[in-house]
């Protein structure tokens, strides 16, 4: 927008004046911009009365704006008062549905609440507006996690990589939603997109190795959970899945044995031990049948 007047190829003398005029306009003391910078300020440094007296005077001198009204609710958010600030919520929305932010703010404090479907209304309300928006749709993705809602979580990721977003953990995300609905094969696939900015994350790692167990991919599961253990031999999921993998492949001694190895160093580790009493019982169980035999 600054330059959108300059006839290419420009100069930097060309620029220069455009610089200069927008460097004026922002810090003229009449500039709503440089008000509401203030306010902005005031309200990460705590200084609740001072923001409040800026943003009031801004909601007074601009009737139809749900900006200042939205910066009186966030106020309100850190004085802990969220009645108050779903109050101003309300008005900025009566006077400007489409300003996205308020919808951000008050998902924000349903979620402070535990109040989940309200949350996720509001998320997805701004998502509408900002569909090119990461960081909305990872937030509404957690609440659905949060209340195992995972076949509305991946729709929504799958939006957002559609609109070719990305943020660190999308691809992970998106793999655990297709994991808990035993979409294996999927979850396989976006494990291994998010392998592919991190390829030694034992997390990711793990959960492929499972994927691969899942969909009868016995000999490449094993080699992901060795993997894991060679870089970190200590690393107690990998020894449980890799024990769980060999009983899965008739190999129940060599389970016992890695779980009594996990079972010494992790004597905490519940599920192990569980595993290990119900192995070892097998193990005896078939003792037995072949002693009698």
């Amino acid at each position: 927008m600054l330059f959108r007047s300059l006839v290419k190829p420009f100069t930097l003398a060309d620029i220069g004046p455009k610089l200069r005029s927008a460097f004026a306009k922002f810090h003229n003391p009449a500039n709503p911009e440089r008000v509401y910078q203030l306010a902005k300020v005031a309200l990460r440094n705590n200084k609740l009365d001072q923001a409040e007296a800026i943003y009031r005077d801004l909601a007074s001198n601009g009737l139809k704006a749900a900006r200042p009204l939205v910066g009186l609710a966030r106020i309100e958010v850190k004085r802990g008062d969220a009645k108050k600030a779903l109050r101003y919520l309300a008005e900025a929305e009566a006077k400007n549905p489409n300003f996205v932010h308020l919808y951000s703010e008050r998902a924000m404090i349903y979620v402070q609440q535990s109040l989940w479907p309200q949350a996720v209304e509001n998320f997805r309300a701004a998502i509408k507006l900002s569909p090119l928006n990461a960081l909305r749709y990872k937030g509404a993705a957690d609440i659905l996690f949060k209340m195992k809602r995972y076949d509305e979580a991946v729709e929504l990721l799958e939006a957002a990589a559609g609109h070719q977003l990305h943020f660190p953990d999308l691809f992970h995300l998106l793999s655990q939603g297709k994991f808990a609905l035993r979409d294996y094969k999927a979850a396989q696939k976006y494990i291994k997109l998010a392998l592919a900015t991190d390829s030694e994350n034992p997390t990711y790692l793990n959960q492929l190795g499972i994927c691969l167990k899942e969909t009868g991919q016995m000999d490449e599961a094993l080699k992901v959970y060795n993997q894991v253990i060679k870089t970190d031999p200590q690393n107690r999921d990998a020894l449980f899945n890799k024990a769980i993998l060999q009983h899965a492949r008739g190999e129940c001694e060599d389970a016992v044995k890695i779980l009594e190895r996990l079972v010494r160093k992790a004597p905490d580790f519940a599920m192990a031990k569980a595993k290990l009493e119900e192995y070892n019982n097998e193990l005896n169980k078939a003792a037995a049948k072949n002693g009698a035999a």
